[in-house]
C-alpha cells in the first residue's frame, strides 16, 4: 500500500492518514476520482482501528476533498470545494507559523524564504509535470 503509518512519531495515527491522503492528492499521485481503500480494508493493511480510518476519512470529507458514495466507496473528490481566503488562511496557518518559526531559526529573511518556497514550487511542478509524461 502507498500509505503507511508511523505509530512512534506520537503524531495520531488518523492525522498521519490524513496527511498522507493530502501529499498524494497534492503530488498528483491520487487524482479526481480515484477510488480509496473501503474502511476495513484501509484498517486491515495498516492494522489500525476501523474507527481511525473512519476519522480521517470524515475529516477528509468535511474539508471537501473526498466523496463517499453509498453502495460505491470512498473517492476522491471530482470537483474540490472553493475555498474563501480566510478558509484557506485558516487551514494553512498552523503550517505558516511553522515554516516561518523554523525560517526565522535558521536566520532567513522574508525575502529568503519566498524565494526558498517559489523554488520549492517550481521544482515539484517541474518534477509532476514529468512523471505524468512519463
Amino acid at each position: 500500500m502507498w500509505l503507511t503509518i508511523n505509530p512512534s512519531l506520537g503524531k495520531p495515527i488518523y492525522l498521519q492518514i490524513i496527511d498522507q491522503i493530502r501529499h498524494a492528492m497534492g503530488s498528483g499521485y491520487l487524482n479526481p476520482g480515484d477510488k480509496l481503500p473501503s474502511v476495513r480494508d484501509m484498517a486491515t493493511e495498516l492494522t489500525v482501528s476501523p474507527n481511525t480510518v473512519v476519522r480521517a476519512y470524515r475529516e477528509l470529507e468535511s474539508e471537501g476533498l473526498i466523496a463517499t458514495r453509498q453502495g460505491s466507496g470512498t473517492f476522491i473528490a471530482r470537483k474540490m470545494q472553493s475555498h474563501t481566503p480566510e478558509h484557506q488562511y485558516r487551514i494553512l496557518k498552523p503550517l505558516i507559523g511553522q515554516l516561518v518559526t523554523r525560517s526565522r531559526l535558521l536566520g532567513l529573511s522574508l525575502q529568503e524564504l519566498v524565494e526558498m518556497v517559489q523554488k520549492w514550487h517550481r521544482t515539484e511542478c517541474e518534477d509532476d509535470r514529468n512523471s505524468s509524461e512519463d
